[in-house]
């Protein structure tokens, strides 16, 4: 329904807010980040997504999945994914792109992927995103660009018909 999508939607705009000032962490402290696999730094995404998403053990419960993805749910239902992934090509991002898509449902409306860049080469990264984007089978759309975040519209696997709003952090 719309009012589902609105609460998605603000869920979403709070799990971006958190993330995005984690990954800011992230980047100021390389020396104590840098040396952690992409599952250490999903837990500590989910710590921080448990300290800052109110609810949590009520109606919000966050459950790893696989070893990067992890996902938010509200009053049983799903209303978030993220991942936590190393840059390392654009096949491999769009395979983890695939691997987000998959965890959801046609009840989710928002996904995040978090990209780790080890090497400083933001801009460089964001460019290759931005052009491997158009070609992943669910591609629906570019939404634009925010501090650090590119904004997508993909239909989840396997439903075209569905539509999901994907934003990518570097």
């Amino acid at each position: 329904s719309t009012s589902d999508r609105a609460v998605w939607r603000t869920n979403h705009s709070q799990v971006l807010r958190i993330i995005t000032d984690i990954g800011s962490q992230f980047a100021r402290l390389p020396a104590v980040y840098a040396p952690k696999s992409d599952e250490d730094l999903r837990n500590h995404l989910m710590l921080a997504l448990e300290s800052g998403l109110p609810g949590v053990g009520g109606s919000f419960n966050l459950l790893p999945m696989g070893k990067t993805e992890l996902l938010v749910r509200q009053d049983g239902l799903n209303v978030v994914a993220t991942s936590c992934t190393t840059w390392m090509g654009q096949k491999l991002f769009l395979r983890a792109v695939d691997q987000l898509l998959g965890t959801l449902t046609v009840h989710n409306s928002c996904a995040v992927a978090v990209v780790l860049v080890r090497n400083q080469e933001y801009g460089l990264v964001g460019e290759a995103i931005t052009q491997a984007m158009p070609h992943h089978a669910g591609y629906l759309g570019y939404d634009g660009r925010a501090e650090g975040r590119l904004d997508y519209r993909l239909h989840i696997n396997g439903d075209p018909h569905s539509e999901v709003a994907l934003s990518i952090l570097l």
